[in-house]
């Protein structure tokens, strides 16, 4: 276990029971493994992307490499050292891999990196695509709130020909009555 990490004593004796060396000693040091790295990328600007890699794990050390070409390696020693984020240029197109490792395990995750000019290009048109159609939906229901809403007219008494009077008038049938 992680709590077992320490100095321990190595003494070493004969079958006698003699003492055969001087005492040594030896510190072991339990660390958790690294987890799968998770991966993020985000377009800034066209020229301009962030890539993010993290993981789990005790002493760890992060390297990015874009098609097999090392492009950035961290140490490894801080406790602290969970997450790596790195800015690249928005042209940049390729695999990208990510791989954390420490003294017991290694891990690593691979992004595709396509250019942020056409990942731009297809927000706006997602956005676009998203944004008109309920633009039209709301001016056509402005328009037809405003054709059905009634305007209320003033009525001077000087002028009778101002008048202006809106009822709503409803037609019914009305049983007949049949006396006997």
């Amino acid at each position: 276990m992680k709590t077992d990490s320490g100095v321990y004593q190595l003494d070493a004796y004969d079958k006698d029971g003699k003492k055969i060396t001087s005492t040594i000693n030896i510190s072991l040091q339990i660390l958790v493994p690294v987890s799968h790295p998770a991966m993020f990328q985000a377009c800034l600007s066209p020229e301009q992307r962030i890539v993010n890699c993290s993981a789990e794990g005790d002493d760890t050390q992060f390297s990015f490499s874009l098609d097999n070409n090392p492009l950035i390696q961290t140490k490894a020693g801080s406790p602290k050292n969970k997450s790596v984020t790195i800015s690249l240029s928005g042209q940049l197109t390729g695999n990208l891999h990510c791989k954390v490792q420490n003294k017991v395990s290694s891990k690593q995750n691979v992004i595709h990196l396509t250019s942020c000019e056409a990942a731009c290009f297809r927000t706006v048109t997602i956005l676009a695509s998203v944004t008109i159609p309920l633009l039209l939906l709301i001016v056509l229901l402005s328009i037809k709130l405003c054709k059905t809403k009634r305007s209320s007219t003033t009525i001077r008494d000087d002028n009778a020909e101002d008048e202006i009077v809106y009822s709503d008038v409803r037609v019914t049938r009305a049983a007949q009555r049949v006396d006997v």
